[in-house]
């Protein structure tokens, strides 16, 4: 299966057994190996798995190596997604070493993922001490609009940024996402553009500019952006979303439905990828039971924005 990694093969097992995987348990349950979507509850097991409690450490006079080994804690948690404990390990790094903008940072990041606004709004305010006058603190402001959904907020500091002569990776990128989220795809399909010739290999703006494509009724471009973008970054979900949706719109249903799957086993909490399943499923009468799983998924999905 393209996309699969070994830390997924446990996981993926365990499902097979009807086992719920431990939480602390990195890697995915792989979905698409199994001939059904996975609706049954998993049992919760009580199993011996090794010990994967944070380290013990000083809460004050921390050395150098054990101030190495937590940061490298910390950002392992993020790879595997698990912000809280991420951002509470980073939280010790701060209070140990308050000076230091690597620690300040990771702080504001993991209260951005985690949608702690007041509180990332909070450290960002301490980050501007350090950084102010910098590309970096108008790109930190405009993201944490952006969190806040106060996209034309978010777009006056990313503006500000990108008229000043400077080419600042990203800029572009966020403000497409802005003008995106304000219903303005026909300007963001310029601004994605200036990022590609930033950064050639941008993922996320070939997604953006497939997402245009697809607004101006440009079909078989979108597939071609949303090719290029999954080529360049395959793990990203909206990317092959917007495949399934140039696809569908072009007939080419197997292919979409193909797309559409990859998409729910990537995230499977993603209503709206579960509701054009349920359409496309629908189609078929020897089908009718899947379209009615997919329906259920997308009620009970938490994730119901599209994508950016």
């Amino acid at each position: 299966m393209v996309g699969a990694k070994l830390l997924d093969i446990a996981p993926t097992l365990l499902a097979a057994f009807d086992i719920a995987p431990s939480p602390e348990m990195q890697g995915r349950i792989l979905a698409e190996a199994f001939e059904a979507p996975l609706t049954r509850p998993l049992e919760r097991v009580s199993l011996s798995w090794p010990s994967q409690a944070e380290p013990e450490f000083p809460s004050a006079g921390l050395d150098d190596t054990q101030i190495e080994r937590m940061w490298n804690l910390a950002r392992s948690r993020v790879d595997g997604r698990n912000f809280s404990a991420a951002l509470e390990t980073v939280e010790k790094l701060h209070r140990a070493r308050p000076d230091n903008l690597h620690f300040l940072h990771g702080r504001f990041e993991g209260q951005l993922a985690l949608r702690k606004i007041a509180e990332a709004r909070e450290t960002l305010e301490i980050l501007l001490d350090r950084i102010w006058g910098t590309p970096q603190a108008g790109l930190l402001q405009a993201r944490l609009e952006y969190a806040a959904r106060r996209f034309d907020v978010s777009l006056r500091h990313l503006e500000s940024i990108a008229t000043d002569g400077k080419l600042v990776p990203r800029v572009n990128l966020q403000i497409g996402f802005n003008l995106i989220k304000l219903n303005q795809s026909a300007r963001a399909r310029e601004y994605y553009g200036r990022e590609l010739k930033i950064q050639p290999e941008s993922a996320e703006a070939h997604a953006g500019l497939a997402y245009c494509c697809l607004r101006a009724g440009e079909f078989d471009q979108a597939i071609d952006h949303s090719l290029t973008s999954v080529s360049l970054n395959y793990e990203l979900h909206y990317a092959h979303f917007l495949l399934g949706l140039a696809q569908a719109r072009t007939g080419q249903t197997d292919r979409a439905l193909i797309s559409f799957k990859l998409v729910a086993t990537l995230l499977p909490d993603f209503a709206p990828v579960h509701r054009c399943l349920s359409i496309l499923y629908g189609h078929d009468p020897a089908r009718k039971d899947l379209a009615r799983q997919h329906r259920e998924l997308a009620h009970q999905a938490r994730s119901r924005g599209w994508g950016f």
